[in-house]
């Protein structure tokens, strides 16, 4: 993110001394040892010098510095540099004109379409009456059944091991600043919002630009940054999305999205499960067109959503892309692939 330069030298500092272990100089790869010319995970430099604290980013300074500046430190920098950059796109966030006749949305939640809409009389929500298979028009205050439930709220952060120095785990970005939380809260906060900021990148390498046409919101990017909210309408608030990482020795390499095959089906695996363990029984998908008859094949065993199906959605909130876009769902297996066996031509799951 540009705080800290390559080639930069660093310092792997004692907790209880102070005294100064070892060094190296930061590469793209990681951290590059002095003394033996092994390339390093952040963490494995700390483990190199015999360190075991668990927050290395706390103990590895910057060399040549008047203030002793952490690695930590420059993690808090780098995430406040990368928030003033994007406070220009405002992300979910509007204005709302002091004379506008109301605050209700002008797309439909269900279709993302405008037109003739019902109006919840609660919230900014708005539908077609035929999107959520209304009959008749209410008479009176009408409200929507809108409603986000954060099931995965207790997986976040947590590390989950797997074969080969494989690690996954779900993120939300944490809103800043964290001053007054407990010290050991303030660390692993910053370091997700960190993974946050770098899953970002890779979604942004792998998707195109996705703009709503009524807010000009960019849609990845908020699904990523979800903890931004939305002050206009269920339909583009994402508070409900989470970011599924899958790491190689502290290194992301899979984010959600189909980064490299082979390791995006342990990733999918990984959340099909989960899920299932949440009692989940079906996923629905959004998906071009053009890419509809890849998500039906035999490899990731969706289907076209059924009318049954379409009328349940309506009591959730999901993402609608602008333009071109198929439903597709998916039955959970059953019978759960092992995450230890690595990805197979019988594991199935798309999202």
């Amino acid at each position: 993110m540009g705080v800290v330069k390559e080639n930069r030298v660093v310092l792997y500092v004692d907790e209880e001394s102070g005294n100064i272990i070892g060094d190296g100089k930061v590469t793209r790869k990681g951290i590059l040892c002095s003394c033996c010319c092994g390339q390093f995970t952040v963490g494995g430099f700390e483990n190199h010098f015999g360190g075991s604290t668990g927050k290395p980013y706390q103990h590895i300074v910057l060399a040549a510095e008047t203030t002793k500046q952490t690695l930590f430190d420059c993690l808090i920098n780098a995430l406040g540099v990368m928030e003033e950059k994007e406070k220009v796109a405002l992300f979910n966030k509007r204005l709302l004109g002091a004379v506008a006749d109301d605050a209700n949305d002008d797309a439909c939640i269900i279709c993302a379409d405008g037109g003739n809409l019902i109006c919840c009389d609660r919230c900014p929500s708005t539908y077609h009456p035929h999107c959520i298979f209304m009959e008749n028009i209410p008479q009176g205050a009408w409200l929507c059944s809108y409603c986000i439930h954060e099931e995965l709220r207790n997986m976040v952060g947590v590390r989950n091991k797997l074969h080969g120095g494989l690690s996954w785990s779900l993120h939300q970005w944490t809103q800043q600043p964290l001053i007054g939380s407990p010290l050991d809260d303030v660390y692993n906060k910053v370091l997700r919002n960190s993974k946050i900021a770098v899953a970002w990148l890779v979604m942004n390498e792998c998707f195109s630009s996705s703009i709503d046409r009524h807010t000009r919101v960019n849609i990845p990017q908020n699904i990523v940054y979800i903890n931004r909210g939305s002050n206009l309408t269920p339909r583009i608030n994402y508070s409900g999305f989470y970011t599924a990482v899958l790491e190689k020795n502290e290194e992301i390499i899979s984010v959600a999205s189909i980064r490299r095959i082979g390791m995006a089906h342990v990733l999918e695996n990984c959340l099909e499960s989960a899920l299932y363990a949440l009692q989940v029984e079906k996923m629905v998908i959004p998906s071009v067109e053009r890419l509809a008859d890849m998500w039906t094949d035999e490899r990731y065993s969706f289907s076209p959503i059924e009318e049954d199906s379409k009328k349940e959605l309506c009591q959730y909130n999901t993402v609608m892309f602008p333009g071109g876009i198929t439903k597709l769902e998916k039955n959970l297996a059953c019978t759960l692939p092992d995450l230890n066996m690595g990805p197979s031509k019988n594991q199935h799951l798309g999202f």
